[in-house]
């Protein structure tokens, strides 16, 4: 425990001094990683188009900094590649011939609206991502009260704005109104988890046996194939390859569902994987061969067409990942409370 707790204490310094370091320009990057992600993704932005920094940050009428940033983040995630000339090249084939046409908001997919940084409808969608992730932190600590004066100070828009993210969050069973009309949140207790993970074994099977015949063949090798080199990496597991492997089996074996009201349901219940990533992060243990045991198998099974098996291979995993998560409430107890922005106060 010791030793957890000193990996966490200096990851928590160094978060605060990453905090302090990007103030709004943290925001800015990620309206730009967003929205240029999605263009990448959507295959509005082909393959082969080269991107560099001083068009890109015309396009959003800012200064390099951010999209030097952004851009940065797409590479590491796999979405760019550098090659010999300046810039970035669209995709993972760099045998492709560059394409060097003059960028535009168009060749992007961007509207104007969208490029508009200083636009607050557009950063509902952005602001709403970041305090779902501290909410996601804070509630495994207690009970706070969430100040919207602060969070709009925080991110520089409206009070309007920032009560529609509490809105949003409160449509999400993240927050709450208390008997005072303040905005809460948390704590995140045991029996809370029990639900969440009751409803998940209830529903998750039944999404997958739903989903599992519209599943590409290819899709399913893919999602194998990284739970198999995970298996045999000397690195052992990062946290973008622990999201990764939950976003493969909870998320897109599952999203083929027809019923979009268990994936509704679902998409709250679910919040208990932001907290095992949570731990994951802060706790910096990177053995989780029991979670790619039982992913492998689910997808063993879905990969022969197994699907009654897969199901109850993926109700087995579930009943271990709500021990593992009881187990982790636990450890959380004596985590030092992380450094938390200055619109959560602790309710006592």
């Amino acid at each position: 425990v010791r030793l957890v707790v000193s990996v966490i204490r200096v990851e928590m310094a160094l978060n605060v001094g990453s905090r302090k370091e990007s103030g709004v320009k943290r925001h800015r990057y990620a309206i730009i990683e967003d929205t240029l992600r999605f263009s990448i993704e959507s295959g509005v932005m082909v393959e082969g188009m080269v991107l560099t920094e001083g068009p890109v940050a015309s396009i959003f009428n800012t200064s390099r900094a951010p999209v030097r940033k952004a851009l940065q983040a797409l590479y590491d995630d796999g979405l760019i590649k550098r090659f010999e000339g300046r810039g970035y090249l669209v995709g993972s084939n760099l045998s492709i011939a560059p394409n060097r046409q003059r960028l535009t908001a168009e060749l992007l997919g961007i509207t104007a609206d969208t490029a508009n940084l200083s636009g607050e409808r557009t950063s509902i969608k952005y602001i709403f991502n970041e305090v779902l992730q501290v909410i996601h932190t804070c509630i495994t600590f207690g009970h706070f009260r969430i100040n919207d004066v602060r969070l709009a100070k925080e991110y520089g828009v409206s009070r309007t704005i920032a009560r529609e993210v509490l809105v949003r969050l409160q449509e999400r069973g993240f927050v709450s109104k208390d008997d005072r009309s303040h905005w809460v949140t948390g704590p995140l207790t045991a029996h809370d988890v029990k639900e969440y993970y009751e409803l998940r074994r209830l529903l998750e099977p039944v999404a997958l046996t739903k989903s599992a015949l519209s599943l590409r063949h290819s899709q399913l090798e893919e999602m194998y194939g990284r739970i198999e080199a995970l298996r045999y990496s000397d690195d052992g597991v990062s946290l973008d390859d622990f999201r990764q492997i939950e976003y493969d089996l909870h998320y897109v074996c599952l999203g083929n569902c027809p019923n979009k009201r268990i994936l509704a349901v679902l998409n709250q219940a679910q919040s208990t994987m932001a907290i095992s990533q949570q731990f994951f992060k802060m706790s910096g243990i990177r053995n989780d061969e029991p979670v790619i045991r039982e992913h492998k198998l689910v997808l063993e099974h879905l990969l022969v067409s197994a699907v009654d098996a897969a199901a109850s291979s993926l109700d087995a995993h579930l009943r271990a990942s709500e021990k593992r998560m009881l187990d982790r409430l636990k450890i959380f107890s004596v985590f030092p409370e992380p450094d938390l922005p200055d619109y959560l106060i602790r309710c006592s």
